[in-house]
C-alpha cells in the first residue's frame, strides 16, 4: 500500500493494486535482525495490498463493473475474449467465461451476477444465465455501448449510424430503432463508417434514456412516450454540446493531422446520470472536456478541461454529490463538482480503459491495458467498501505515522534535546514502517480474561476480524496484572524438566529382561490407553487376516528372531494409518498441559453421551461401596 498521488495537501491516493511476483528488493539481504525485518515489511507495503486473488485478466482487461448489490465484481479481457467474476465475499475468483469474440460492453440484468447481457465485437448480443449462454441475438450495426431499462424491460444499443437499436428481454424481439441526430457525424467529416452513437445512458430517478455520439448532441428520450411507430418517435430534447465547448473556446471541427479513426472534439465519448438527484448528467467529449448540464438547462453549468486533449472515455459522477472522477488514456482525475477544482490526479504505468467505484466508495478500480487491474483507495472519496474495511485501519495508522513525525519535527525545531525525552514522542517514520508491529491481536474471551472488556468501541481496541488489536504495552502490563505468579510458574516448570531430564541420563539397575509396556503420557492418559487398545486390537485383526503372518516378540525368542520381529512390528507402526499416537502434529496433545480434556466438561458430556453415562454409574457404585464402609465401621 504506497502513496501514489497527491492533488492538494491534505488528499492522499494510496495505490492497493498489489503486484504479483515482485521480488524482494537487493539491499535487503546485506541487513539482518530487526533492520532487516523491518525492511521486508516496509517493501512488502511498497509493493501494494491485494484486494482480490489473481483479480486480472490473461493479456489485456478492457472493463470493470461491480453488481449493484456490491457482492461481486466483473472483469471482461481479451486474448482470450473473457469474462471473470469475483465474489468479494471469498475475495477470490467465484467462474469465469469465455466468449467468440471480443467484448465491446456488459451490464447486470440483476442486482447480482446471475444475469447478464454483453455486446461483442462480431454484432453478437450475448443473454447469460447462471448456468451459462442462454439466447444470442445479431445486431444490425456495429454496437458500441449498451445500457438496460429495467421499467421496460430493455436492451438499448448505440451502434454505428444514426439509429439507436433496443430489444425488448419480455416479447424477445426487436423494436423499431429510433433515429437519432447524435449519430449524425459533426465537423463536416464524410466518413459515414466513423459516424454512429458512442454511449447510451439511462437515468436512474426518472428512467430517461440519453444518447451520444459524433453528432455533438446528446438526445435525452422517454420511453413511456415511444408509440412503436418507426421513424415518428422524437425526443424529449436535446442538449448542444457542440455550442457548450464554442462558448469555451473549443472548435468542434477536427483538428488538422488527427489520426482518421479519432472522434472529433465534439464527440461525446462518455456519459452519467447523477444517481441523487436525477437532474444532473455529465458528458466527456473528444476534446477532453468534461461538461455538467442541468436537464431543465440548454446551457452547460460546468466545463472541465482535462487537460490531455484525449478523449474522456471514463466519467462517474460519486454518490456523495461533491466529486466526479473522469479519465481518458493517460490520467484519472478526482475534482468537484462545484467550481471543476482538481482534487487529485493519478497516471497509472499503462494506458486506461475503464474505471468503476464499487458501492460509491473511496476505492476506484482502474481497468488498463494490462493485465493486472490497478486499484486505488482515496479516504477523501469515501470510506472502505465492506469487505476491504481493512483499508481504514491502514490510514488510520499512516494518519498516525505522519501526526509522530510532524510531532517529532517540532520537537527536533524547538530544541534537539527534548526531542528524546519528551513525552509521547515517536521516532519519524517508525510507525509507517510497519503495520501493527507494535500491537497483539487477541481475541473476544481473551480480552475478557485480561480484564479489557471495558476498552471496546474505543481506539484502544480495534476491532479486525473475530478479535482486536491491543497495544503491546497494554497487553503485557495487563497480562503481568491478570496472572501475576506467571513468571514463578514458568520458572518451577522449566525446572523440573531440567530435573527429569537429568534423572533420565542416569544409568539405571540392570534387570532381566521382559516384555514391557507401553507407557502412557502424563498429559490425557485416559486417552492415550483407548488409542493404544484401538491399535493392539486393528493388529490383532490384522494378524488374524493374515494368518498370524506377524507374530507376537516372546521373552523366550532369540536374540536374531527377536530383532527382526521388532522390525516387522516397527514397520507395521510406521504404515498404521490414523495413528495419533505416531502422528508429530498430535505431539502436543500428551506433553502440554494446556490439552487436557475435561471429562467433567458438559460440552464434553454432550460428545459422549456413553463416556458420561459410565462415569455417572462408577460415581454411583464408589459413593455405594464408601457408605458400606462407613457402615462397618459404625457397627
Amino acid at each position: 500500500m504506497a502513496l501514489v498521488g497527491v492533488g492538494a495537501s491534505t488528499v492522499r491516493v494510496f495505490d492497493v493494486s498489489g503486484v504479483a511476483g515482485a521480488s524482494e528488493p537487493e539491499a535487503i539481504g546485506g541487513l539482518t535482525g530487526g533492520l532487516a525485518k523491518r525492511a521486508r515489511r516496509k517493501a512488502e507495503l511498497s509493493r501494494g495490498v491485494d484486494l482480490l486473488q489473481d483479480f486480472e485478466c490473461p493479456t489485456v482487461t478492457s472493463r470493470v463493473k461491480a453488481t449493484p448489490d456490491g457482492e461481486h465484481v466483473f472483469l471482461s479481457g481479451s486474448y482470450p475474449p473473457q469474462l471473470r467474476c469475483f465474489d468479494v465475499r471469498q475475495l477470490s475468483l467465484k467462474f469465469r467465461r469465455h466468449l467468440d469474440a471480443d467484448i465491446v460492453d456488459f451490464q447486470a440484468l440483476t442486482d447480482d451476477w446471475r444475469k447478464l447481457a454483453i455486446l461483442t465485437a462480431d454484432r453478437r448480443l450475448v443473454l447469460h444465465s447462471q448456468m451459462g449462454t442462454h439466447f444470442s441475438v445479431r445486431v444490425p450495426r456495429f454496437g458500441r455501448d449498451l445500457a438496460i431499462h429495467a421499467p421496460t424491460a430493455e436492451v438499448f444499443v448505440a451502434a454505428a449510424g444514426a439509429e439507436a437499436y433496443r430489444l425488448n428481454l419480455e416479447r424477445g424481439m426487436f423494436m423499431p430503432p429510433l433515429r437519432t441526430r447524435s449519430g449524425a457525424s459533426s465537423g463536416g467529416s464524410s466518413r459515414d463508417d466513423a459516424r454512429g452513437n458512442n454511449v447510451v445512458g439511462v437515468n436512474p430517478v426518472n428512467h430517461l434514456v440519453a444518447f451520444g455520439g459524433d453528432g455533438g448532441v446528446v438526445e435525452v428520450w422517454d420511453p413511456r412516450t415511444l408509440t412503436g411507430a418507426a421513424g415518428r418517435d422524437q425526443p424529449a430534447g436535446r442538449l448542444d454540446v457542440a455550442a457548450a465547448l464554442a462558448a469555451v473556446g473549443v472548435s468542434p471541427s477536427e483538428r488538422p493531422g488527427a489520426h482518421p479513426a479519432a472522434p472529433s472534439p465534439a464527440s461525446v465519448t462518455s456519459l452519467r446520470f447523477d444517481a441523487a438527484d436525477g437532474l444532473t448528467m455529465g458528458v466527456g467529449t473528444g476534446s477532453g472536456h468534461v461538461l455538467l448540464f442541468d436537464l431543465r438547462s440548454p446551457r452547460a453549468r460546468l466545463v472541465k478541461d482535462h487537460g490531455y486533449d484525449s478523449p474522456v472515455i471514463s466519467l462517474k459522477l460519486h454518490a456523495d454529490g461533491r466529486h466526479a472522477l473522469s479519465a481518458d488514456a493517460h490520467a484519472l482525475k478526482l475534482w468537484g463538482r462545484s467550481a471543476g477544482e482538481t482534487v487529485a490526479v493519478v497516471e497509472p504505468d499503462a494506458r486506461i480503459a475503464h474505471t468503476a467505484v464499487p458501492g460509491g466508495s473511496g476505492l476506484v478500480c482502474v481497468a488498463v491495458e494490462a493485465p493486472r487491474v490497478r486499484s486505488y483507495y482515496i479516504p477523501a472519496l469515501g470510506p472502505a467498501p465492506r469487505w476491504c474495511s481493512h483499508l481504514d485501519a491502514f490510514t488510520d495508522e499512516a494518519d498516525e505515522a505522519e501526526e509522530a513525525a510532524r510531532r517529532a519535527r517540532r520537537v527536533a525545531s524547538a530544541g534537539g534535546a527534548a526531542g528524546g525525552s519528551g513525552a509521547g514522542a515517536l521516532p519519524v517514520g517508525g510507525a509507517a514502517d510497519s503495520v501493527y508491529a507494535n500491537y497483539k491481536f487477541v481475541t473476544d474471551t481473551e480480552l475478557g480474561e485480561l480484564g479489557l472488556e471495558s476498552l471496546k468501541g474505543t481506539p484502544l481496541a480495534k476491532p479486525y476480524l473475530h478479535g482486536f488489536f491491543v497495544d503491546l504495552r497494554l497487553y503485557r502490563k495487563a497480562a503481568d496484572a491478570a496472572s501475576p505468579f506467571a513468571y514463578d510458574e514458568y520458572r518451577s516448570r522449566k525446572a523440573a524438566e531440567a530435573v527429569a531430564r537429568e534423572q533420565e541420563s542416569r544409568i539405571g539397575a540392570v534387570v532381566a529382561p521382559r516384555k514391557a509396556a507401553t507407557p502412557l503420557p502424563k498429559v490425557n492418559a485416559a486417552l492415550a490407553a483407548g488409542l493404544l487398545a484401538a491399535r493392539e486390537a486393528r493388529k490383532a485383526e490384522k494378524a488374524r487376516r493374515r494368518g498370524g503372518a506377524v507374530a507376537a516378540v516372546t521373552p523366550a525368542a532369540g536374540a536374531a528372531d527377536t530383532a527382526g520381529n521388532m522390525e516387522v512390528a516397527a514397520s507395521a507402526d510406521a504404515t498404521e494409518p490414523n495413528d495419533a499416537l505416531a502422528d508429530e502434529r498430535f505431539a502436543s496433545l500428551f506433553t502440554n498441559p494446556d490439552f487436557v480434556v475435561d471429562e467433567t466438561d458438559q460440552r464434553f458430556r454432550q460428545l459422549n453421551p456413553q463416556k458420561a453415562k459410565q462415569a455417572d454409574e462408577a460415581a454411583v457404585a464408589a459413593s455405594g461401596k464408601g457408605a458400606r464402609r462407613r457402615g462397618r465401621s459404625i457397627q
